[in-house]
């Protein structure tokens, strides 16, 4: 029995040890683009879960049409690519802005926030479509959310 469990993981770490070079690669690529946007912290990691739920309910919403299309698909594909620059970029502003101000600002954080809301708002309404009962003031509120989010702080006066 002994022998059995020290073979087994004898061969778990073999197979571990299996294709080191790809694995190391790609753990460098993905160590850099975590580093590059400020580390990896839980809320990147829920708004890729979200990201990824909303990507799948998307294609399996378009089958169900028969809406599938290429450029959409490739929208969907491109949306990550878009997504991880952008958080690259506030993480950027967000060292920008601590370098010249006495307080950590957490711009980058509040960013993530308002896409992970997006993403949930976009699933929820997949969802609905599938029949799942999400009621439809759960779906109003985060709109509304949302929207106060990127409305402008101040409103221009009228001048006539």
């Amino acid at each position: 029995m002994h022998d059995e469990i020290a073979g087994s993981i004898g061969r778990l770490l073999e197979s571990l040890g299996d294709g080191m070079q790809f694995k190391s690669g790609w753990a460098l690529v993905f160590g850099v683009i975590g580093a590059a946007l400020g580390g990896v912290w839980p809320l990147v990691i829920l708004l890729v879960l979200l990201l990824t739920v909303d990507f799948a309910l998307g294609f399996a919403r378009a089958s169900r049409t028969g809406g599938w299309k290429s450029s959409k698909f490739a929208a969907g594909w491109m949306k990550y690519v878009f997504y991880v620059l952008a958080v690259f970029v506030m993480a950027l502003a967000e060292e920008a802005i601590a370098q010249s101000a006495p307080f950590r600002i957490p711009v980058r954080d509040l960013f993530v926030g308002y896409l992970c809301v997006n993403e949930a708002l976009s699933c929820l309404e997949h969802l609905s479509f599938f029949g799942v009962p999400v009621p439809a003031s759960i779906r109003e509120r985060l709109r509304e959310y949302r929207d106060t989010l990127c409305a402008p702080t101040h409103q221009p006066q009228d001048r006539r």
